[in-house]
């Protein structure tokens, strides 16, 4: 990305990121695609393109992929902010979303690892987007769920 965009579009800081906390809504790179394709640019897959992601020990464990999930969900309640419900009833979709997931971990303890870790995936990613797009309904000065589902 040429340095211009950068200074036209910039980065979302609520996305991304926070120094010393353990919750935060990912997905800043997406952010930022995603408002420059709103912008009509144009990306090109260069699969020729090597590219190294370092991960560190702790990114590989399952409790850190589970955190990753719900950061996840954090970041696409946030950058998909249409979807946080305007309304109590709205609401329903995203619990029933979460409640689905959490029933579907519940009946999974017989399946294989992967599909129970995909499961629990799901879950946290729900958890996240919940408690974000709490977050923003606050934010908004708007009335938030009477649930206190997390």
């Amino acid at each position: 990305l040429r340095a211009s965009l950068f200074e036209t579009i910039g980065f979302d800081e609520a996305v991304g990121p926070v120094a010393g906390a353990a919750s935060y809504a990912q997905g800043s790179e997406y952010a930022l695609l995603s408002r420059l394709r709103a912008r009509g640019a144009r990306f090109v897959h260069v699969p020729e393109a090597a590219v190294v992601h370092v991960l560190l020990p702790h990114q590989v464990e399952v409790d850190w992929l589970l955190g990753r999930a719900e950061r996840i969900g954090r970041g696409s309640a946030r950058i998909k902010r249409k979807r946080v419900p305007r309304t109590p009833l709205g609401w329903i979709g995203l619990y029933a979303q979460l409640w689905r997931a959490r029933w579907r971990a519940h009946r999974a303890r017989r399946l294989p690892e992967p599909e129970r870790f995909r499961i629990a995936h799901r879950v946290q990613y729900w958890q996240g987007y919940l408690a974000e797009s709490r977050v923003l309904r606050r934010e908004s000065g708007r009335s938030r769920p009477e649930s206190g589902i997390a």
